[in-house]
Parts: structure tokens; sequence; C-alpha cells
């Protein structure tokens, strides 16, 4: 593996050495393994990943308050719904299963580090657009309605947060006559008037295409106080 899990920790939870014995064998050198027969939190702070070779309710209520991969080694699929285990966090014990067990880690893992890696680059896009002076709103290409909008947005449209998301741009009343023009084309340069809540109409002009966010067709509104261009 490469990166942050060059040589993945994993610790290993058993009752006892002969049934974590089974377990470490199936790791070779490009692992770390360690086990234990006490659940040490402290422990979940210095490992990528942790093996469960039991589960109950004691067990699940402390693994799912560490931020590690957890995968629990089961019995019986009636356990997937009896702990609400989803996809990845569980191998359901059967012959060979275990030789599996590495290399859905590692899989595991790299999504985990891919999903981190994309979230920190999502969250740092949404703070440079928060800072821009001019408005953005971002909608969902599939219905429309907006889920994100910057300072400049709110503060030019005279309303908050909760007035905008998950509604569509037609749907907030503000912007005369936007129904003429179709969104997801490229609009270029636009005017229109925003309408604000003391009644004053507000020239602006905007722009929208389409694009991508992450896997997800967007729809990218910008806009700006024609006054000020």
């Amino acid at each position: 593996m490469t990166g942050l899990y060059s040589k993945p920790r994993i610790l290993i939870i058993s009752k006892g050495h002969k049934s974590a014995k089974r377990i470490l064998e199936v790791f070779d050198d490009n692992f770390q393994v360690s086990y234990t027969t006490k659940i040490d939190p402290e422990k979940f702070d210095v490992s990528d990943a942790a093996v469960f070779d039991y589960i109950n309710d004691n067990i699940v209520d402390i693994s799912s308050k560490n931020s590690i991969l957890n995968i629990y080694l089961i019995n019986d699929v009636s356990e997937v719904e009896k702990y609400n285990l989803r996809y990845g966090e569980y191998l359901l014990r059967g012959p060979g299963y275990l030789r599996f067990l590495p290399e859905l880690i590692i899989t595991l893992l790299e999504r985990k580090l891919c999903n981190n890696q994309l979230n920190f680059e999502v969250n740092k896009y949404m703070d440079l657009l928060m800072k821009l002076n001019f408005g953005i709103l971002l909608l969902r290409k599939r219905n429309g309605t907006i889920f994100f909008a910057n300072n400049y947005a709110l503060k030019l449209m005279d309303l908050k947060i909760d007035e905008v998301r998950n509604k569509r741009i037609e749907d907030l009343n503000i912007f005369e006559d936007i129904e003429k023009f179709k969104l997801d084309d490229h609009n270029l340069n636009k005017k229109i008037d925003v309408l604000r809540k003391n009644d004053e109409k507000l020239p602006v002009v905007f722009s929208s295409n389409e694009t991508l966010f992450g896997a997800q067709k967007i729809i990218q509104f910008v806009f700006t106080n024609l006054d000020k261009v």
C-alpha cells in the first residue's frame, strides 16, 4: 500500500491467544499486527483498523466511538441486522474466510483514505467559495434544489441559509422572471432583478452552467450586484 497506510496497524481483539493466533497468521510482514483480550480505547488511537473476533452490544458501543476501521467477524447474517452493521464492517465466518481479511482491510483503508482526501478538498473548495465577493448558489442537477449558498449570495438576496437550502431558485420568489432562463444551459451575463424583503429591486447580472461536483452533476449559479460591475 501507499500513503498513510504503507504498513497498516491492525489490532485484533479476541477472547484468547488460540483464537487470535488464527487471525494473526493470515497477515504477512506488510502489516503491523498486535492483539489484546481487553478492550482498551487508547489502543484504538494507535491503530488503523480493529478486528473483533466476537461481537456483542458492549463491543459495538465501545468501537463505535473510535474513528478507525472496525471489522467484526460474525457467525450468522442475522447479526448484521441485530447490530446494525454496514457493508465493510463485517466478515461472515465460513470455509477459508480469513484469507480474505487482509485484502478486505487494505481495500477499505484505501477507500477511507480517498474519502478523507476528497472531504478535505471539498471543504477547502467550500471555504474558498464562501469568501468570494460575488454570489454563488450550487444546485443539484437532478432536482434543481440548492445545497450551497455563500455569504455574499445570502446578503445580496437578504435571506438566511435555512430559507435557501433544499429550495429551488424559482421557489425563492426573489429572482424576477427567472423561469424564462434554462439554468442548465450556458447563461452568460444575463441581467435580472432581485426582489428583496424591503421591496427593493436590486439589478444583478448572473451566469449559470452545468458542471461536476465530485460524482454529482450540479448547476453553478453565479451572480453579482450590477451596480458594482
